[in-house]
């Protein structure tokens, strides 16, 4: 209970101060540990139709940045986009994170590259063969000792065709992104249950022998659910498996969903390549 209030304590000082830091008028661009910009799955995009692009971000050795929910420190990395009149971003597709250790707390958040992914749709009344800008404000928080804010404005040009142009150098980069993204769970049996003290989420296949899975954890998209630093446990049931987690004292009522990422070391079948499935279910 004392390192818990003691972590509260700690991030919410961190955060306040960090808000106030970032909101002073001074302008920050790439770092010499964190270099951002701005990439397109394509180089010509035909009108009424939609594109991918991404902030891709690389990360000195050691360094890295926060994922959606950047567990008991830290910030998200957020983007605004400023685009075009007939232009529309979706959201932020996020890759599954990792867990990333430190003195008395545990964060999510990315080392080395990622590419945080957008589709951006167009009307079909932009005028056609014109050279449109697509602008974004990034903004992040990079650590690795300390911590130090970061912000680029970023922009690349697309061009509007009858013919849609897809960048070939770009698109293995794409595809390994989105082999990072959480897979629907329609092949799988997501179960969610709670306690006073802990939450307990049972996994089992629509097939009728369930596949191995281990080292499993689970991301949850809010901060104040759990007890990052706490160990999940993994135990093998019958019909599948059950991940217990100790849940925070923060919030003393559950929400009506539990909704996160599932990681596992070993895949989710049918494909085995993707390491993250999504969790959006009742919490009985």
């Amino acid at each position: 209970m004392f390192l818990e209030k003691y972590q509260k304590y700690v991030a919410s000082f961190f955060l306040v101060t960090l808000f106030i830091f970032l909101n002073q008028s001074v302008s920050f661009s790439n770092t010499e540990n964190v270099k951002a910009e701005l990439i397109l799955e394509a180089s010509a995009i035909k009108p009424g139709g939609s594109f991918w692009v991404a902030v891709r971000m690389k990360m000195a050795p050691q360094w890295h940045t926060y994922w959606k929910n950047p567990g008991d420190v830290g910030l998200r990395t957020k983007i605004n986009w400023q685009l075009p009149a007939g232009f529309e971003a979706g959201p932020v597709q996020w890759p599954y994170p990792q867990k990333i250790n430190a003195n008395f707390s545990v964060s999510y958040g990315y080392e080395n590259e990622i590419l945080l992914l957008t589709q951006i749709k167009t009307s079909a009344d932009i005028p056609n063969n014109t050279t449109q800008t697509i602008k974004a404000d990034v903004q992040w928080l990079e650590c690795k000792e300390v911590c130090i804010p970061g912000n680029s404005k970023l922009e690349t040009r697309i061009l509007t065709t009858e013919t849609e142009n897809p960048k070939k150098e770009e698109q293995q980069a794409f595809d390994k992104a989105r082999n990072k993204l959480p897979l629907s769970s329609k092949f799988w049996n997501i179960k969610a249950s709670h306690s006073k003290k802990e939450i307990h989420i049972e996994i089992s296949s629509n097939e009728q022998t369930s596949p191995k899975l281990k080292e499993i954890y689970f991301f949850p998209y809010r901060s104040d659910l759990i007890l990052h630093q706490k160990p999940q446990t993994l135990k093998k049931l019958p019909n599948g498996y059950e991940l217990t987690i100790q849940r925070s004292t923060i919030t003393t009522e559950m929400p009506l969903k539990l909704q996160g990422v599932l990681y596992s070391k070993t895949g989710w079948a049918p494909d085995t390549s993707r390491k993250s499935i999504e969790v959006n279910t009742l919490a009985a």
